[in-house]
């Protein structure tokens, strides 16, 4: 008999490894990280009335399983008080915890809302100018002596998106680096800019990176003390956290991914735990907020309702430049950190956020002064058509009055 030669017996054995690896990972991904729940697991919190409130349990189940996701949690905001939160799934699966209404998502960038909040709050003090350059805050920025604070929050600035940077983006996954803010700027002074400054619209994280230093330079604190003092604080927001790395709290959700590996083509769901500390580390005043939808909701309420900036700031917030967003075909503009989105026909504005791990939108309907958030534990989610969902029962429920 003939001998199977040593290599021909190792590539073999690689194939089986590997085939059953897959058939488990794939395994993994349906019976654990997006299993059905148990019943009676589904949590509400509500003042609308039982039939409105059914409803939108429907839609979140049911948006929850068409769109396969370990867990899912929306919240509305109405007259400044939360007026139905809920959720559905699993906040961390291998535990088998189900979502509830205090559990914390990161919410990407839809913390650039955040982040310009405290900008226009120090500007309302005196403490910086939106006319004022980089240059004034952080050195050796290219084109810095050019750019304005203006044009970092609604990204007319030219610069280019270190997210985008091949050696950082390598650094961050394959070697679970934890980056200080200094060595973030490192990486956005060493990239071209894409255009001169106030040329066209281009949505960069470098911007609101910058925008945080800048915001610890003009108020001489800590952007999570800043984050605190200015925003979070007025609105009686308890439930939100500037992350920096540090371990994971038991109120925040565990997030899985299906792009940064590009897993989601193979059925495959990858736990981001691991990678959770980079990435937060590396997103700063750009993405790295966490919170609840409830507080999610109440913050975009407070802010788009008028009750944290006096009323020409709001109205600078809301001057927005044409931003075409091929990634975003319902963005009709952006302002000073604001994306303006056509939901149902109608205008809403807030901002949409994606973290390795995580999906998630936030919008204020302002022909129906409400609030909605969806937060999920699954990056690349229809979320936005979640949204679109919630508020058409909104509006049902309203005309059915």
């Amino acid at each position: 008999m003939r001998k199977v030669p040593l290599w021909s017996r190792l590539v073999l054995l690689l194939i089986v490894g590997g085939a059953a690896l897959f058939g488990y990972l794939r395994w993994y991904s349906r019976s654990v990280v997006a299993a059905a729940v148990p019943p009676g697991s589904r949590p509400v919190v509500t003042t609308l009335d039982p039939a409105a409130s059914d409803r939108l349990l429907q839609v979140v189940t049911e948006a929850r399983e068409r769109l396969d996701l370990p867990g899912l949690q929306v919240a509305v905001v109405r007259g400044g008080e939360v007026v139905w939160a809920g959720g559905a799934g699993w906040a961390d699966p291998p535990a088998r915890r189900v979502v509830s209404v205090e559990d914390r998502y990161h919410i990407g960038s839809v913390s650039k809302l955040y982040t310009a909040a405290v900008i226009l709050k120090l500007a309302e003090e005196g403490r910086l100018s939106l006319d004022d350059t980089v240059s004034r805050f952080i050195p050796g920025i290219p084109n810095g002596e050019q750019i304005t604070v203006r044009q970092l929050l609604n990204h007319t600035g030219g610069l280019g998106n270190y997210t985008e940077d091949m050696a950082f983006n390598l650094k961050t996954v394959l070697l679970r680096r934890r980056w200080s803010v200094d060595e973030v700027l490192d990486v956005i002074r060493q990239q071209a800019p894409r255009s001169a400054p106030g040329t066209e619209h281009y949505y960069s994280n470098s911007n609101y990176v910058l925008l945080g230093r800048i915001a610890e330079a003009a108020g001489a604190r800590p952007f999570s003390d800043l984050l605190h003092d200015e925003v979070l604080r007025p609105l009686g927001l308890t439930n939100t956290y500037l992350a920096a790395g540090e371990d994971r709290s038991p109120g925040t959700v565990r997030g899985y991914d299906v792009t940064v590996l590009g897993t989601g083509r193979l059925g495959i769901k990858m736990d981001m735990e691991r990678f959770r500390a980079p990435f937060e580390t590396s997103a700063f005043a750009a993405g790295a907020v966490t919170a609840s939808a409830a507080e999610v909701a109440r913050f975009t309420y407070g802010l788009f309702g008028g009750r944290l900036l006096a009323d020409s700031t709001l109205q600078s917030m809301l001057t927005f430049v044409d931003a075409p967003d091929e990634d975003m075909p319902e963005q009709t503009g952006y302002g000073l950190g604001v994306r303006r989105l056509v939901i149902g026909g109608e205008e809403m504005v807030g901002h949409t956020g994606t973290l390795p791990g995580y999906s998630n939108v936030a919008l204020y309907s302002p022909a129906h002064d409400h609030a909605i958030a969806v937060l999920s534990n699954l990056s690349m989610s229809d979320v936005t058509q979640v949204l679109a969902e919630v508020h058409a029962v909104l509006k049902e429920a309203a005309a059915a009055r």
